[in-house]
């Protein structure tokens, strides 16, 4: 609202992209520039200034940014005009989320089978299945520590705008929308705090 004409407005928060581009536009009316530019990384990444930025809004407003962004983020990518920022965290957190399941599913059947877990993930991350989120979630599902590093909730405030984009473009993201009922359980038994890798527990009591 204290905006002057030539300022230019960062917002790193996680929203709908139509949302961005309409408070873009309420502010170019105003003279000043918006980039929606979320992240991921999470606070480790944000403490070490080793952060992903994707960038929706004008390449000119990312070029004046940039000195600012690079102080905490190794990754800056300009996506397209406003908005783009918000697709691209969108499909960022269906590989996020859908990668965590996945990492769920595999740790409890190894368990079940009467295997150790450690062994089953460390042959996993040796070839085509390795991934980041196997490699970080899976140790803290097998111990069963789930305490608030990136806090399930804010996983389940964003599948939901994954969810809208693909009814808006009349397509079915199947592996979305079984993470998101999972982690909608998550949220129901409490595990709003808790670390996201505690979708693990409501899979192990199913």
């Amino acid at each position: 609202r204290g905006a002057r004409p030539g300022s230019l407005v960062i917002d790193h928060s996680t929203i709908e992209p139509a949302g961005a581009r309409r408070i873009a536009g309420e502010l170019h009316a105003r003279g000043v520039e918006m980039l929606d530019a979320p992240v991921s990384g999470g606070s480790a990444a944000a403490e070490a200034g080793t952060l992903a930025i994707m960038v929706g809004g004008s390449k000119a407003a990312l070029d004046r940014a940039n000195p600012v962004l690079s102080c905490y983020a190794k990754s800056i990518v300009h996506i397209g005009p406003s908005g783009g920022g918000q697709v691209a965290k969108a499909c960022n957190q269906i590989c996020t989320i859908v990668n965590q399941l996945g990492a769920a599913e595999a740790m409890l059947l190894a368990e079940r089978a009467g295997l150790d877990p450690r062994a089953v993930k460390e042959a996993l991350m040796g070839g085509f299945a390795a991934s980041r989120m196997l490699d970080l979630q899976a140790p803290k599902m097998i111990a069963r520590d789930f305490d608030g590093k990136v806090e399930s909730r804010l996983h389940h405030k964003d599948i939901p705008i994954v969810l809208d984009l693909a009814r808006t473009f009349g397509i079915e993201l199947p592996a979305s929308a079984a993470a998101a009922g999972v982690l909608e359980k998550l949220q129901q038994r409490g595990g709003a705090r808790q670390d996201s890798a505690a979708i693990f527990s409501v899979l192990d009591s199913a």
